[in-house]
């Protein structure tokens, strides 16, 4: 499976072939749409015009769940869509994230383990909050706010 979305993030539509079905479960041959891991939810996603309901990662390929009444075969050849205005507050929150984790590590004598994101609902200026989440651990959770 080849994962346009490292080499485009900015795709937002993609002509792909089914490669595998099984019920609602489908693998495609590439695909634009990004499946949650590393903390980055899963972006929103249409095949055909069907909405995606859920996605996973699975020995490196991302299987796809749609409605039962899909109707689609293997070969078949699929217009896979996926919501950018989405896509960008998820690439900007991220981005913010490691942003602070890096400037938090080169102060503070702390062990990096990743950025998550934890909401897309607002766009602007970054707000912080930082939570004591027990054995000895510390989390700054990063928000976009108008």
């Amino acid at each position: 499976m080849q994962k346009i979305f490292w080499d485009n993030p900015y795709q937002r539509q993609l002509m792909t072939k089914v490669v595998s079905v099984n019920e609602n479960r489908l693998l495609f041959a590439e695909t634009i749409g990004f499946s949650f891991s590393g903390g980055q939810e899963s972006d929103t996603v249409r095949v055909n015009g069907l909405m995606v309901t859920h996605s996973e990662i699975e020995d490196h390929l991302i299987y796809y769940t749609l409605p039962a009444e899909h109707g689609l075969s293997k070969g078949d050849v699929v217009l896979m869509e996926i919501d950018f205005v989405r896509r960008y507050k998820l690439m900007r929150l991220h981005f913010a994230a490691e942003l602070i984790l890096e400037l938090v590590q080169k102060m503070l004598p702390v062990e990096k383990i990743g950025a998550h994101v934890k909401s897309t609902a607002e766009v602007g200026y970054i707000t912080l909050k930082r939570a004591n989440v027990g054995k000895g651990k510390e989390r700054i959770e990063i928000y976009l706010v108008q």
